[in-house]
């Protein structure tokens, strides 16, 4: 597999892992969160299974050897080509991690946590990686290599700002293009009167039907934000939060 991946062309495996970041920019909003950090984990212990045995398992015994100069395999380049394409392999080669350990993460932690986090995770395997290959005398042991994993886990993981970024188009989207009718207005304004107004408690509204409402009519965004700032919101938090979600997963 990795030896089939070695010989694509430099675009086509640039390509690939641009594709991969729009997918997994896109897929968390069609699938439900819990379901969708299960499958991020499985696949993540898989690749994390395929790297060892790529990098430790598979090779047999022979030369070693150590280089510790950060950067050397560009300026050996100038006179190598082909390690440009070794270069970027081994970017490739943990950028999957990346990807999965990054989504696998709690949706709680904030996103350039779950980035920093992930990154870190990949220059640890790494670096134990190239310590085991010196040790066991599987090959060299390169500071590049480190450099070129650790990246490739570093843009894995930044399929967390794609789905932000996609995310946060998809709300503006229905902000600019939502065309409210009298009734709609009308539904909006009662909603947010009969609670803010004091006229009712919170939990004599029948949320889940206002919210359902609200989704038919693709006017969750507004209902989510007028709800926000009404003064029972802070009260009644966790009821509200817990309607949501209830409401986001039937929709």
């Amino acid at each position: 597999m990795l030896h089939y991946i070695y010989t694509r062309s430099f675009i086509g495996v640039i390509t690939f892992m641009a594709l991969a970041l729009a997918a997994w920019g896109a897929l968390p909003a069609r699938v439900g969160a819990r379901r969708w950090r299960c499958g991020n984990l499985a696949l993540m212990l898989l690749i994390t299974a395929a790297i060892l045995y790529a990098t430790l398992f598979s090779r047999a015994e022979g030369g070693t050897g150590l280089i510790l100069t950060p950067f050397a395999s560009l300026t050996a380049a100038r006179q190598q080509p082909e390690l440009y394409r070794e270069m970027l392999m081994n970017v490739f080669l943990f950028f999957p991690l990346g990807l999965t350990l990054s989504n696998a993460l709690p949706r709680k932690w904030h996103r350039w946590g779950r980035i920093i986090l992930t990154t870190l995770v990949g220059c640890a395997l790494s670096a134990g990686i190239e310590y085991a290959q010196y040790r066991c005398a599987l090959g060299l042991a390169e500071t590049d290599d480190v450099i070129c994993n650790t990246l490739g886990a570093f843009l894995g993981s930044t399929s967390l700002l794609a789905a932000h970024v996609i995310e946060k188009h998809k709300e503006r989207a229905w902000h600019t293009n939502m065309t409210l009718t009298a009734t709609e207005r009308q539904f909006l304004h009662i909603a947010k009167a009969a609670v803010s107004g004091g006229e009712v408690t919170a939990e004599s509204v029948d949320w889940t039907a206002v919210f359902a409402l609200a989704g038919q009519q693709k006017l969750l965004p507004i209902l989510f934000e007028t709800v926000r700032k009404m003064p029972v919101a802070k009260e009644n938090a966790a009821l509200l939060a817990v309607t949501k979600q209830q409401v986001i997963g039937r929709c």
